[in-house]
């Protein structure tokens, strides 16, 4: 219990891991040791830039405007991992969330303002969608399609298990569901309905 505490579970889930007799345990420590070492790598590339700020503090010297970016991403990305770690340790592989992350840290400040620019897109139809009420009409197919099209920003490949297991845990997970209720209330409700059909069309 203590070991499953350490790499971050909460203790609902650690009940279920003892209790489950198909939860494979090694598999789980082995993606916990390659997730613990890219942690590992994370802190360690943070502590760099940290350390080079305090550097650039005392000889008078200001971060350049890339410096800074790197850094936003970065603490950005820890924030996530911090945030929703256990969650995606127990829907994705580990290499998929290397990948991920590896991939939102090489986006550029243009890829990130194009992203920012499809977020309003979609926050907007997700509106226009919910008004019209219909989670398989047209609207709606065109919301989950801009859905997918922002999760690809983040994602190194597209699987639509994956995407409608996400969707899924928009509704299960308060901290989701509270970012969707902001945009228009039920709005993760919604979501999952329109993108069971989007996904067996």
């Amino acid at each position: 219990i203590l070991l499953y505490k350490e790499l971050g579970y909460s203790l609902d889930n650690i009940t279920l891991i003892l209790n489950s007799s198909t939860f494979n345990k090694l598999k789980s420590l082995y993606e916990q040791v390659s997730l613990l070492e890219n942690k590992k790598d994370h802190i360690e590339s943070v502590l760099t830039l940290v350390l080079e700020t305090i550097d650039n503090i005392e000889r008078g010297e200001t971060m350049s405007d890339m410096q800074k970016f790197d850094a936003f991403k970065k603490q950005t990305l820890q924030e996530n991992l911090e945030k929703f770690g256990e969650e995606l340790n127990l829907k994705y592989d580990a290499k998929f969330i290397e990948e991920a992350n590896q991939q939102y840290l090489k986006k550029s400040k243009y890829e990130m303002k194009q992203q920012e620019e499809l977020t309003k897109k979609l926050n907007a139809i997700i509106i226009k969608a919910m008004e019209d009420g219909n989670p398989t009409s047209s609207i709606a197919m065109e919301m989950c399609n801009l859905h997918k099209e922002w999760i690809c920003f983040y994602w190194p490949s597209y699987n639509k298990h994956h995407h409608l297991s996400l969707v899924e845990m928009y509704t299960l997970d308060e901290r989701f569901t509270k970012y969707y209720d902001k945009i228009h209330v039920g709005a993760a409700q919604f979501l999952y309905k329109a993108m069971k059909h989007y996904i067996n069309k």
